[in-house]
């Protein structure tokens, strides 16, 4: 503000309203930083009583992209171009302040609501689970259909579901109880596409020829690419965090999936793909990629969860694959929202995550409500 580049606001404090507000503001923003510190600085120090599918301890979520102390500029060089210069994105990383103690809020709420709601707060802060919301509809990969749009957004901010039976108002046991294909198979054709656009001949989605080095059939396979010179198989999975039963309490709900990311998807699934890994203490199992694995073969996991999110190996695969590209995109039809490969491909897979899970719950409410002669939007069959 040039009219007031001059002022000292510690000495203009007690004269100009506006400064003192400037202050207060300024004041109970640090104050917010020291505390979300502070309780982000425990969850770090304290362990859960989970452990992840490596063996390793896992911490109470939080999100990331909190600004640092040394980010945020006092207010007495405000006045100062030249310091100021220093303090580059000061209002993003005042924002950040705010953005974080609405989360710890929501924490809160969701924690007095019981289980169901903390483990959904925890998967839509997934990577990419939102991202569907950011995609601009300039191609046809790129467009959602309103009721899609609606039943996500709506199970994503923990509404209940337009249309759902009063016994399932979030659609819960209906996703739990139908058949999953449909799901898989959207997400699993925009990671064909990624994976294609990367190795190109080399890649083949479902191989004909699977039966020659593994027991299961991959979802894709990358043949010849692994470090080893074999083949990079690659399984999608599309699991849901919650359970089947509408209610809470360890009996219901996977505790895991209340504190840690990916609680109550990731190790399940990594074990069931894997096997066991040495020193889990749990009893040893056999993945279904076993054979694959003697063989010398690379198994790549893609485990999602139906809010959207990336599980830690399927984001990193995605990131892999970027570089690999240097961040190029040969698509030209991509939007200004998704200029890098990586924005791109986060966006088709939350929008085939969207419209598999859709598909389930329009399906799953027209059947309950047939008897009543009544349905809603499409039956995507």
């Amino acid at each position: 503000m040039p009219a007031l580049a001059s002022v000292d606001i510690a000495a203009a404090a007690p004269t100009l309203p506006l400064v003192r507000e400037l202050q207060r503001v300024h004041g109970g923003l640090l104050s917010d930083h020291a505390r979300i510190s502070a309780r982000y600085q425990q969850i770090g120090s304290a362990a859960t009583a989970h452990y992840d599918y490596h063996g390793q301890a896992m911490h109470k979520f939080h999100p990331t992209g909190l600004a640092p102390a040394d980010k945020l500029p006092p207010l007495n060089v405000f006045h100062d171009s030249s310091i100021m210069k220093k303090y580059s994105g000061a209002q993003r990383n005042f924002m950040s302040i705010v953005h974080h103690c609405e989360w710890d809020g929501l924490c809160a709420e969701a924690a007095a609501a019981g289980d169901r709601e903390l483990i959904r707060l925890i998967s839509v802060c997934g990577p990419h689970s939102g991202d569907y919301l950011n995609a601009i509809p300039v191609s046809a990969g790129m467009r959602v259909d309103s009721l899609v749009w609606e039943q996500t957004t709506q199970r994503r901010l923990g509404l209940h579901i337009s249309g759902a039976p009063e016994a399932d108002p979030f659609g819960d046991l209906i996703i739990n109880s139908s058949a999953h294909g449909h799901r898989h198979f959207l997400v699993n054709a925009v990671w064909a596409r990624a994976l294609k656009s990367v190795y190109g001949a080399n890649f083949e989605s479902e191989p004909a020829s699977w039966r020659q080095f593994s027991t299961t059939r991959p979802d894709g396979c990358a043949f010849n690419c692994a470090f080893n010179g074999k083949h990079v198989l690659y399984e999608t999975k599309v699991a849901t965090p919650i359970s089947a039963s509408s209610g809470d309490g360890p009996a219901r709900q996977g505790q895991a999936g209340t504190l840690c990311a990916f609680g109550n998807t990731d190790k399940h699934f990594l074990t069931k793909i894997l096997g066991t890994p040495n020193g889990d203490g749990a009893p040893p199992s056999d993945g279904d990629y076993r054979l694959a694995l003697a063989r010398g073969q690379t198994v790549v996991p893609l485990i999602h969860e139906v809010f959207g999110g990336l599980a830690p190996g399927a984001n990193a695969t995605l990131r892999d694959l970027g570089q690999r590209k240097q961040g190029r995109l040969d698509e030209p039809s991509a939007s200004w929202s998704a200029r890098s490969f990586v924005a791109y491909y986060g966006q088709l897979l939350s929008i085939a995550t969207a419209i598999g899970v859709s598909g389930e719950l329009t399906r799953g409410i027209n059947a309950a409500r047939r008897m009543s002669g009544t349905v809603i939007g499409r039956s995507w069959m």
